[in-house]
């Protein structure tokens, strides 16, 4: 689509749309920002597991190794600060308070805990997520 800023993700990363887009500074010599796209999916799709679908581990992979790459790249002790969005909501959104959407509903989450949270925990970039329905930071 004409402007749009999407892409389509590593063939050796689940999902369609995983990427990065960084806001860089005016002379483009440093990434001040980045915002994180990962494709959550919308069902699960393994047998004996029911429900939404879930950031995989080879998501988690890309994006430890992202997050690492702009800390290095920046020479800094963390990496720039940073947003992700993703459809589907991590379990901690359901563990974390009492969500309640403008139909009174709850958090839809998956069934399976991605470890994600725990990623973007240890990553130290990530300041705020927004998936499908809800912000949290």
């Amino acid at each position: 689509m004409q402007y749009s800023l999407s892409e389509p993700g590593p063939s050796d990363v689940t999902g369609v749309g995983n990427y990065v887009i960084n806001l860089m500074s005016q002379d483009n010599t440093k990434n001040l920002f980045n915002i994180y796209f990962l494709d959550s999916g919308a069902y699960s799709k393994v047998s004996g597991i029911s429900g939404y679908d879930w950031i995989h581990a080879s998501q988690l992979n890309w994006y430890v190794k992202k997050a690492a790459e702009f800390k290095e790249a920046n020479g800094a002790l963390i990496p720039p600060p940073a947003f992700a969005v993703f459809h589907i909501p991590i379990i901690e959104y359901d563990l974390m308070t009492d969500f309640v959407g403008d139909k009174y509903e709850g958090v839809f989450d998956p069934n399976v805990n991605s470890g994600f949270f725990t990623a973007i925990k240890d990553a130290g970039d990530v300041k705020a997520t927004f998936v499908g329905y809800r912000a949290c930071c």
